[in-house]
């Protein structure tokens, strides 16, 4: 897998998983919804045939109690 590193932005922010959309992101997150920067990962690595990507505010949950725990976990990712 790789992981991706960027800078939020209020195009990222759109997009970060809560608890509040996760339903909704487990069943369809259409992919032109995407911010550029994500759908443009998603194409190298496609072209790289690497299979995983991982994105911070796609994978953690981005509410408050969850971030708290979670960003002290980053290092095994990162």
């Amino acid at each position: 897998y790789i992981t991706l590193s960027y800078r939020w932005t209020e195009e990222t922010d759109k997009t970060k998983l809560t608890r509040s959309n996760l339903h909704q992101y487990l069943t369809c997150m259409p992919y032109m919804d995407w911010p550029a920067t994500f759908r443009q990962t998603i194409s190298i690595a496609r072209q790289l045939q690497i299979k995983y990507v991982w994105i911070d505010s796609l994978c953690i949950i981005q509410d408050p109690q969850d971030w708290a725990v979670q960003s002290q976990l980053m290092h095994r990712i990162y």
